[in-house]
């Protein structure tokens, strides 16, 4: 199989919901919401997938603020996470971060092997469990 990169096409919409919904059951963005994100962030609403499949996402804006991605479960551990974040902290300016689920432990290993950084704990940002606001600050050019 080849994975490619590609922006957010509005016929991915279907797809990349059902990650969403399959990736965070309990909080999962909203069709509207994706659209709204896709609408908002057109060149940096990035889709992996192959000829068939939409095997996972990542949204990100020019700040480097990373608001949402996932992996399709039978897609993970291949790679393809990466793949997004790379493309993420290449075509950002200056940092990558996020906000994640202080009890999501597969996030934090994942994040944490991408050199990402915990900088600040927020109380109860997701009701009953803690956000870890994470950091990578990119190398300056020579």
């Amino acid at each position: 199989m080849v994975f490619k990169i590609t922006r957010f096409n509005i016929e991915d919409i279907d797809k990349i919901y059902e990650i969403e919904k399959e990736s965070f059951p309990k909080t999962a963005y909203s069709k509207e919401t994706l659209i709204r994100y896709a609408l908002g962030l057109p060149d940096t609403f990035i889709v992996i997938g192959d000829n068939k499949e939409t095997a996972g996402y990542l949204i990100f804006d020019k700040t480097g603020h990373i608001h949402s991605a996932a992996i399709k479960p039978k897609y993970r551990k291949m790679g393809l996470g990466t793949r997004l974040f790379m493309y993420a902290k290449k075509s950002s300016r200056q940092r990558l971060w996020l906000e994640v689920r202080s009890k999501n432990a597969a996030a934090l290993r994942f994040y944490k092997k991408m050199d990402m950084k915990v900088i600040k704990k927020i109380p109860n940002y997701y009701g009953n469990d803690d956000a870890l606001v994470m950091i990578l600050y990119k190398e300056p050019k020579s």
